[in-house]
């Protein structure tokens, strides 16, 4: 009985965030998507797809209790002097228990030619916690909170940090040989006084024979519909420590069908405890 009171307060209190949020903004404005989006493409914090999160963003799940799992990702993002740069990203996720995990990213723009770095860099601290999960036939249901700063960590303060705030709920259910989960969220992001438009997220993850991982989402949607992103990522899993995955991204804008954005992921996942 206290834990379903427990539940029903932060439920109450997530509710509360958001009809604030709503208030505070006016509703749903779609002037900041576009910006988002991009932000959210070069910033997201490493998730491993179809086991704590979509592509840019969570799911209502986490790695697990004793769990350590460490990535990297690579994307091109232009030129500099002629020169193409890539944008790399490499993190670190601690399950701390079965409802808590915690992450740390570095982010950086690299040469392709000497693979030296740029002096544009950042780091993300990220948070999630699930607050509900009993089994396939109620929604889980998760908050977090993502720290990204926007140069380097000596000179971290309020007022170069963007923090991200999200509630996501996720039903998962076996078909076949599939594992099927069904995701949506909202998220809200403030940098200092400075507090932004909240965003609705939606994706799907399938998991077949326990080893091939598909993904998609649908990021930065608001009440218009107007610059929302839409990226899908496909994958495996080796010898249950090693996922693999490619990522299309963008896939809605008419500027990247004839040069996609396509970026490249390798996580390893090793059980401790």
């Amino acid at each position: 009985m206290k834990k379903t009171k427990g539940i029903l307060l932060v439920l109450i209190l997530i509710s509360t965030w958001i009809s604030i949020s709503f208030a505070e903004n006016g509703g749903y404005s779609t002037t900041s998507s576009l910006d988002w989006n991009l932000f959210k493409k070069y910033n997201s914090m490493i998730f491993i797809p179809n086991q704590n999160g979509l592509l840019t963003v969570p799911i209502a799940t986490t790695i697990g209790k004793g769990k350590i799992a460490a990535g990297l990702s690579s994307l091109e993002a232009g030129k500099i002097s002629d020169t193409k740069v890539y944008y790399t990203n490499a993190g670190i996720l601690l399950g701390t228990s079965d409802d808590v995990e915690i992450g740390y990213s570095k982010k950086a723009l690299v040469f392709s030619d000497d693979y030296s770095r740029t002096d544009i860099e950042g780091a993300n601290l990220y948070l999630k916690i699930k607050l509900l999960d009993w089994g396939d036939v109620v929604p889980r249901i998760a908050v977090g909170l993502t720290a990204t700063s926007l140069t380097n960590e000596s000179d971290l303060d309020k007022y170069n940090t963007f923090m991200n705030a999200f509630a996501v709920t996720s039903i998962m259910f076996d078909l076949f040989a599939a594992r099927i989960g069904l995701h949506a969220g909202l998220e809200n992001g403030f940098m200092g006084d400075n507090q932004g438009d909240p965003f609705f997220f939606g994706g799907a993850t399938i998991t077949l024979f326990d080893f091939i991982n598909l993904c998609g989402e649908y990021v930065g949607a608001n009440q218009e519909g107007e610059d929302g992103m839409v990226n899908a990522s496909a994958g495996v899993k080796l010898f249950d420590i090693l996922s693999i995955n490619v990522n299309q991204l963008d896939l809605n804008n008419e500027n990247n069908k004839k040069d996609p954005k396509t970026s490249a992921q390798a996580v390893l996942s090793i059980k401790f405890h």
